[in-house]
């Protein structure tokens, strides 16, 4: 969902001069670090990476550990 977002956003820069000066401007601010597109896409990694640790804690747990299930 969150890279139909970024696709959705590319698109309408190619088709918006206005808005792709919006987003190039506050990319130019010393606020903003990274391409507003990674800066879309970066929750959606972490989200990510959050799984991938989980789902190794899960494979040192036994089934009747009491953070089983909350890590599954």
């Amino acid at each position: 969902m969150i890279s139909e977002c970024v696709f959705a956003l590319e698109r309408a820069c190619v088709a918006s001069h206005r808005l792709e000066h919006v987003c190039r401007e506050f990319e130019l601010q010393k606020v903003c670090y990274i391409p507003l597109n990674i800066f879309l896409l970066s929750p959606l990694h972490r989200l990510l990476h959050y799984r991938q640790i989980l789902d190794r804690l899960c494979k040192h747990y036994q089934p009747t550990h009491s953070d089983y299930s909350d890590c599954r």
